[in-house]
């Protein structure tokens, strides 16, 4: 009796010892998985990250090119602006000079 009792006992230690590394297997190989997951996870965001910083970049070159192409657009706006002005003022001299010259003496109206 005593030997199938040490038998049994030996049988239970190996049993519960396969078991704990059964478990340990297990809990190893969730822990790879979450890793794994985790460094994907990663990988991703670098990725998504990389996409937003080209985006951004690109959006940024686009917007200083417009700003360059609006000034270059308001330059020629206020050239022809000030010719505008001086052409008023040049008509407002020849209609004072066409008005000096009809109040002259022995202008005939047409």
């Amino acid at each position: 009796m005593s030997i199938v009792l040490a038998w049994w006992s030996r049988f239970a230690f190996l049993t519960a010892r396969t078991d704990m590394a059964v478990e340990l297997a297990e809990t190893n190989a969730l822990f790879e998985a979450l890793k794994a997951d985790k460094n994907s996870l990663r990988a991703e965001f670098a990725i998504s990250t990389c996409r937003v910083e080209k985006s951004l970049e690109q959006l940024k070159r686009k917007s200083t090119d417009q700003v360059v192409e609006l000034d270059k657009r308001a330059g020629v706006i206020n050239r022809l602006k000030i010719e505008r002005d001086a052409l008023k003022v040049e008509l407002i001299e020849l209609n004072a000079q066409l008005e000096a010259l009809k109040q002259r003496p022995g202008h005939r109206a047409a």
